[in-house]
């Protein structure tokens, strides 16, 4: 409390500065009160049509929609307004801000919140929306949350979505979402040159994408109809950037190609000189090497089990896409790698082997291409040991290699962090 005397008026002024609760206990007094209403609300998508009491002036201070509605020109003259496309949880919640300033938020109203705010014109509480969609997107809800984000012309929530979808290309395609997009949205996301996937794995979600597309418009599942729904989209795959083991295995036995389009695969492959897919967000063409130098020398006292742990150095951006080991094991096909970022036991990258016609390597292919910009450790399970190993090793350090031509030292791309000095990594291979 705060007094001033004025001399000119001979009064004392007393200043009373109410708390914030007690303001909104006096609003609280008016909220969803019948009797100190002047307007009401029914909603439609409310099976009771209870109406809801409410005060012209408090909805007009926080919405310029509400003070249209109540105080304009064409100020409607009804103290019952009827609402046919709000949910009822979303206008209360709507309500319940404008009379207290205060919002929850949950993942069951967020949308129908969002919708009331944007539609009544409230600003400060569409913000809040879309901040609590922002904190709860995943790799799993991104697609949807882009969809509504679109609907909505939230433009910083879109960006962050397709962000999300660019660093987790393939989880966000193997998600539940992928196949009830749109074409429109399919469309905006192969147009896209940042995605971390492989080209035959865009390739495989599109082709899933539209048997289900067919089915919804009640088509038969036919090649015709696949390139049909597809649209566009499908010349928005770059098949060149697929070896011939992958158009082979994906595009040639879909026949969704036409014999033109064969054709042009063949003739920008010919050229083509990587032994591994390269992926969408890699710019430079050429599949590198850090190839390990080694020595005539064989493998001693070895365990079954490695951790091995590299990281980049550099200004290059480096993607792995393979790593080529030391064959030691005694059945090929037991031997297992996975990547781990360091120190977390998170963000695990399985390998699948590759065919190798060298009886002393093994050759692994990861599910996507891998951003190398921490420490990474690499767990590599023999199984069972061979009792014959290779009577060579690779040793600790080597070169970078493109096209069979040594362009760079290891250190320009990679550092080694592994302190145990056995080293069974013959070759990783990777993109910039």
């Amino acid at each position: 409390m705060a007094s001033k005397y004025d001399e000119s008026s001979k009064t004392l002024i007393v200043t009373i500065k109410a708390s914030t609760e007690t303001t909104k206990a006096r609003f609280g007094h008016l909220f969803n009160n019948q009797e100190f209403a002047d307007i009401f609300f029914i909603l439609k998508k409310d099976e009771k049509r209870q109406p809801i009491p409410a005060n012209k002036t408090i909805l007009s201070v926080g919405s310029d929609v509400f003070k249209t509605m109540f105080f304009g020109s064409l100020a409607t003259k009804s103290e019952i307004i009827e609402i046919t496309d709000v949910e009822p949880n979303g206008f209360m919640t709507l309500l319940n801000f404008l009379y207290f300033n205060e919002v929850k938020i949950n993942n069951e109203i967020v949308f129908n919140t969002l919708y009331a705010a944007s539609k009544y014109n409230v600003p400060s509480l569409e913000k809040h929306c879309v901040e609590f969609l922002k904190k709860s997107l995943t790799n799993d809800n991104a697609l949807f949350l882009l969809t509504q984000a679109r609907l909505y012309e939230k433009s910083e929530l879109t960006a962050m979505c397709l962000n999300k979808i660019d660093k987790n290309t393939t989880e966000v395609l193997d998600s539940n979402d992928f196949t009830d997009i749109t074409l429109e949205t399919l469309i905006l996301i192969l147009e896209r040159d940042t995605l971390r996937i492989f080209e035959s794995k865009l390739f495989e979600s599109i082709v899933i994408w539209s048997k289900t597309e067919c089915d919804r418009k009640q088509l038969c599942v036919t090649p015709e109809n696949q390139r049909c729904v597809l649209g566009k989209a499908l010349s928005l795959i770059r098949f060149s950037l697929m070896t011939m083991k992958e158009f082979e295995k994906g595009p040639i036995q879909s026949s969704l190609l036409d014999e033109n389009e064969v054709k042009q695969f063949l003739m920008d492959n010919a050229l083509n000189t990587n032994s591994t897919e390269r992926p969408r967000c890699c710019t430079n063409p050429l599949e590198g090497y850090l190839k390990f130098y080694s020595e005539m020398k064989t493998l001693s006292e070895v365990q079954k089990c490695f951790s091995l742990c590299f990281s980049r150095s550099g200004s290059h951006t480096v993607f792995v896409v393979g790593i080529i080991v030391l064959n030691i094991a005694k059945c090929k096909s037991n031997a297992k790698l996975r990547l781990t970022r360091y120190p977390y036991d998170k963000n695990l990258y399985y390998a699948s082997q590759s065919n190798n016609p060298s009886p002393d390597t093994i050759t692994f292919i990861f599910n996507k291409p891998v951003e190398l910009f921490s420490n990474f450790n690499v767990f590599i399970d023999f199984g069972e040991l061979a009792d014959l190993r290779p009577v060579w090793r690779p040793l600790n350090t080597g070169v970078i290699e493109k096209r069979g031509q040594r362009i760079k030292t290891m250190r320009d791309y990679f550092t080694w962090n592994t302190t145990d000095p056995v080293n069974i990594i013959s070759e990783i291979l990777f993109y910039e």
